[in-house]
């Protein structure tokens, strides 16, 4: 086996990183007093990772030939490695480490949290200790036991990040006030670089960026789309899963580099929380109310749970389900969502950053997860 140090380790890695950090890591993102979310995770990591290994690692090549038959290039496919319930991440091994004979960065991508307990819908937001732990798996289950200067480079954040998702769950009361909340959010967020797009349900912001955009969705109704594994369907994830509103910040390679995140050193005294609201922040959304004098453009059928509404009153309290989303239905087209409280502003057009929407209704990790495979904590050992 090689014998590096972990300063060499640290200085071939950075030797080999395409974009180097332009500033240094953004005090503005540090620890605060907020609240934080408990159901904050890493939902998606891209990274190098410095491997011992002793030839390429791959799941097969891709081979480009001239119409002579000459080969042009050969691309190495990435390998599905299997974890929990049959969750799978994707590794190929890269370049070799210059001054090492034997040390590859392995580019690893997919989603450590769901490898490790089968499912998404909550989980750990440790970016340094779930990449440890999945490379000590990794090694486990590809028979590439790692020596102890690797794996303390590793602890100490010795890797590269070229993608970072982050998420947090929201509660309403039902399903279809989740609808509700993205079809409002559809017709009013907007962001420096433009207004929202939709797919479906699933609402998007700055989609086309190369830097970060922002996703949000209906996490029940993705359940429904890609199922969870047959071991835990048919429980209390999904029951749990029904009524939550999901927001996804992806972070890119520019903008981790941008923002001095790209690789893992910043992230070991990394709060994520504030990182994700800040983001989030940047969101804008525009809460609509109706002035008196255009009141005669709702319809009239909806006019008496118009006024309840904008009294502050419950309005599934008064009138029957069926008018409730007849009526709601209408007034979504004027871009008044009764499923959702007044706002307290009584401007005509109030902007809000998101952050300060979603304040309202963070959702918790169950108690019943706990103690049980449906929730992995990794081990804190980076340091």
């Amino acid at each position: 086996m090689s014998n590096i140090s972990d300063f060499a380790l640290e200085k071939a890695l950075l030797s080999v990183i395409k974009n180097k950090d332009k500033v240094a890591y953004n005090p503005e993102f540090n620890r605060t007093e907020e609240t934080y979310n408990p159901t904050l995770q890493i939902d998606w990591i891209t990274a190098k990772i410095p491997f011992f290994v002793s030839g390429k690692l791959n799941g097969g090549n891709i081979i480009n030939t001239t119409p002579d038959g000459e080969i042009e290039y050969t691309i190495d496919k990435r390998l599905p490695v299997t974890g929990s319930y049959d969750s799978r991440l994707s590794v190929r091994t890269s370049e070799v480490l210059p001054g090492t004979n034997d040390t590859y960065l392995i580019e690893l991508s997919g989603n450590p949290v769901k490898w490790f307990q089968g499912h998404n819908i909550f989980g750990s937001d440790d970016l340094p200790n779930l990449i440890y732990e999945t490379v000590l798996k990794l090694s486990n289950i590809l028979d590439l036991p790692q020596p102890e200067e690797y794996l303390s480079a590793i602890r100490k954040g010795i890797f590269t990040l070229s993608r970072v998702d982050i998420t947090a769950m929201y509660s309403l009361q039902t399903r279809s006030d989740v609808y509700s909340w993205l079809n409002h959010a559809e017709k009013t967020c907007r962001t420096r670089s433009g207004t929202a797009m939709s797919k479906g349900t699933t609402v998007y912001m700055n989609k086309t960026s190369q830097r970060w955009n922002v996703v949000m969705y209906s996490k029940g109704q993705e359940l429904e789309k890609h199922s969870l594994p047959r071991e835990l369907q048919g429980g209390s994830l999904e029951t749990y899963a029904d009524n939550k509103l999901r927001v996804e910040l992806r972070l890119k390679q520019k903008e981790l580099a941008k923002i001095g995140l790209s690789n893992g050193k910043p992230w070991l005294a990394l709060d994520v929380w504030p990182l994700f609201k800040d983001y989030v922040g940047r969101v804008e959304m525009t809460e609509h109310s109706i002035r008196p004098e255009n009141l005669l453009e709702i319809p009239k059928f909806a006019r008496t749970t118009y006024r309840l509404w904008l009294l502050g009153d419950d309005v599934r309290q008064y009138v029957s389900k069926a008018k409730f989303y007849k009526d709601r239905k209408a007034l979504l087209e004027m871009g008044i969502d009764i499923s959702v409280p007044k706002p307290v502003d009584n401007e005509n057009i109030n902007v809000v950053p998101l952050k300060r929407v979603l304040e309202l209704k963070p959702a918790g990790i169950p108690e019943w997860a706990y103690g049980t495979n449906l929730v992995f904590e990794p081990r804190k050992l980076c340091n």
